[in-house]
C-alpha cells in the first residue's frame, strides 16, 4: 500500500514545477510618527514563471504590491491587483520610484535599525500558492548592508497560507 501511494506521488512530481524564488537585498525605508505606511523594496529572482500577489507582516494590516507611474505629468501609485508577473528571464527590482511592497495601516514606527518580519505570497500558472518569509531592515535608502554582500533568502517548498 504504501509503495502505491508513493509511486503515484512521484507520477505526480514532473507536474508540479514549484517555483524556487530568491529575494535578497530587502530593505525598508523608515518612518515618522503617525506614518500609516512605508515602502519595501528588493530583488527577486525566479526558476519558473509565477506571481508575487502579496503579502504579510504583524506590523502591518496590509501588504500590497504597487507601482509608481506617471500619469498626466503626475506621480500616482497604483496597487497591482493581479500581482507582480515573475520569469526566470527577467526577476524584479523593486525599488524607489517604481515597483514597491506597501505596508498598510503600520502598528508601529520603522525606526533605523529595525527589522520587518514579511511573508511573500507567490502563484504560480496552476494556481498553486507559496509562501517565502524574509525581513527587511529598515536603513536609509543608500546605506550598503553590514559586509557588503547581498544577502539572499530562497523558497524551496510550498506552505499553504
Amino acid at each position: 500500500m504504501k509503495k502505491t501511494i508513493l509511486a503515484a506521488c512521484c507520477a505526480l512530481l514532473p507536474f508540479s514545477a514549484w517555483a524556487e524564488v530568491q529575494v535578497s537585498e530587502v530593505w525598508a525605508r523608515p518612518t515618522v510618527a503617525g506614518q500609516g505606511a512605508a515602502g519595501v523594496f528588493m530583488q527577486l529572482q525566479t526558476t519558473e514563471p509565477t506571481t508575487l500577489i502579496g503579502g504579510e507582516s504583524p506590523l502591518a494590516s496590509a501588504v500590497d504590491v504597487h507601482e509608481m507611474v506617471m500619469q498626466d505629468d503626475v506621480m500616482k501609485m497604483r496597487r497591482l491587483e493581479n500581482g507582480l508577473p515573475l520569469t526566470p528571464e527577467k526577476g524584479a527590482e523593486l525599488a524607489p520610484g517604481g515597483l514597491h511592497i506597501m505596508l498598510i495601516g503600520l502598528q508601529k514606527q520603522l525606526t533605523m535599525g529595525d527589522t520587518v518580519p514579511l511573508k511573500l505570497f507567490f502563484k504560480d500558472a496552476q494556481g498553486e500558492q507559496q509562501t517565502l518569509e524574509t525581513t527587511a531592515e529598515v536603513r536609509p535608502m543608500m546605506m550598503p548592508t553590514d559586509n557588503g554582500e547581498k544577502p539572499t533568502k530562497h523558497l524551496h517548498h510550498p506552505h499553504a497560507h
